[in-house]
């Protein structure tokens, strides 16, 4: 069982995987050009689960142009790693 100790601005009344979910997304760190992140599931069979983010795109906050391992380019969103 996994025990977390929130802050106390965080609410009382979270349910524990929420609390939980809350305190991974305040330990999670910005994603920034030059990073390695881990993808949540592979863009095919044969690539890497891991991606290199390249920059930022400019039609969305939530998109990134990364190189993925064996796959090349691709247009990620946030929700696609961590």
């Amino acid at each position: 069982m996994v025990q977390t100790t929130l802050s106390s601005n965080a609410s009382a009344h979270l349910h524990p995987a929420c609390a939980l979910n809350r305190l991974h997304q305040l330990e999670q760190p910005a994603a920034e050009p030059n990073y390695w992140v881990k993808l949540v599931a592979p863009l095919n069979p044969y690539s890497h689960d891991e991606a290199l983010l390249l920059c930022q795109a400019s039609n969305s906050e939530g998109d990134w142009i990364a190189w993925v391992p064996d796959h090349g380019e691709a247009i990620l969103h946030v929700s696609q790693f961590v």
